[in-house]
C-alpha cells in the first residue's frame, strides 16, 4: 500500500534505466561453382546447373540458421576470427533461465508443470515446447495406454499440445527438431526469439574470367535477439535419449 498525503505535489520520478542484452552478427555464406562442361550437359529435370546447387546451397543455410538458434555462441569477431551470434541455450545460460535435471530419467508430467509454475513466478509464460524426437516421444507418452475397438483399422496417438495443470499456467505447442540436442527440452515464450537481417542474403556472379567455371556466392549477414530469457525459458536436461 502506498498512501498519500492529501494536497501532496508531484511526485518523485520512480524511473529506472533499462538493462539490455546484446549479441553480435554473423556472416553466413556459401558458394556454388560448376565446370562449363557440366553446365553444357543436358541433365534430366535439371535446366540450369549452377542454379541447381545455388537451390541445395540456401537448404543448408536453412539448417545452419536453425542451428545457430539453438547452439550459436555469442562471440565478438577479432583480426582473422568472425563474429559469431549467440543463440537460445546460450543466452538461458547466460541469464540463469530455470533448468531442471532429471537425472537421465524420461521426462515427466510433472517436470514440465514444474517448468511451467516457475516461468509464472518470474512473470513470463510459455507456449512452446522444443524437442528432439525422443523427448517428443516421452512426453505423448504422457496421455497413457490406447484402448482400441475390434472394427478400429488405425492405432498410435501423438501429443501435439501440452495443457498446464495449473490455471493461468498456459498451454505449449511441441516442436519436433532433430537438431535440437537429444537431452534436453526447451520451454519456452516463442516470440523472445528473432532472428534479423543487417544484411539480407544475396547472391552474385563469382565467375572468374578466363576460367573454365562458373560459380556464385550466396551471403547474408544475421544476428540473433533472445528477449526475457530468465524469465521465458526454462530448460529440462540430462533426460534419457531413448524411449521405454
Amino acid at each position: 500500500s502506498r498512501p498519500q498525503l492529501q494536497g501532496a505535489g508531484v511526485g518523485i520520478d520512480e524511473g529506472h534505466d533499462r538493462f539490455t542484452q546484446f549479441n553480435y552478427t554473423q556472416i553466413f555464406e556459401r558458394y556454388a561453382s560448376v565446370s562449363e562442361t557440366q553446365m553444357a550437359v543436358k541433365t534430366h529435370n535439371v535446366g540450369d546447373e549452377l542454379n541447381y546447387q545455388v537451390q541445395l546451397r540456401l537448404k543448408e543455410l536453412a539448417r545452419e540458421f536453425n542451428d545457430a538458434l539453438i547452439y550459436g555462441r555469442r562471440i565478438q569477431g577479432q583480426p582473422g576470427m568472425p563474429s559469431m551470434t549467440g543463440g537460445l541455450l546460450y543466452f538461458a545460460e547466460k541469464e540463469g533461465s530455470h533448468k531442471q535435471n532429471l537425472a537421465g530419467g524420461e521426462i515427466t508430467g510433472k517436470a514440465i508443470n514444474d517448468a511451467f509454475e516457475e516461468l509464472y513466478k518470474r512473470g513470463g509464460n510459455a507456449n512452446t515446447i522444443i524437442t528432439n524426437t525422443a523427448g517428443a516421444r516421452q512426453i505423448s507418452k504422457l496421455s497413457g495406454p490406447l484402448t482400441t475397438m475390434r472394427e478400429d483399422t488405425t492405432t498410435g496417438h501423438r501429443v501435439s499440445t501440452f495443457v498446464s495443470d495449473m490455471v493461468g499456467g498456459g498451454q505449449a505447442n511441441l516442436i519436433v527438431d532433430p537438431n535440437f540436442p537429444k537431452n534436453k527440452v526447451a520451454i519456452l515464450d516463442a516470440s523472445i526469439a528473432e532472428f534479423g537481417a543487417l544484411r539480407g542474403l544475396y547472391d552474385v556472379d563469382a565467375s572468374q574470367n578466363g576460367a573454365d567455371f562458373v560459380a556464385r556466392q550466396v551471403r547474408g549477414e544475421y544476428g540473433i535477439t533472445i528477449k526475457n530469457a530468465k524469465e521465458k525459458i526454462a530448460i529440462l536436461e540430462n533426460i534419457s535419449t531413448s524411449v521405454s
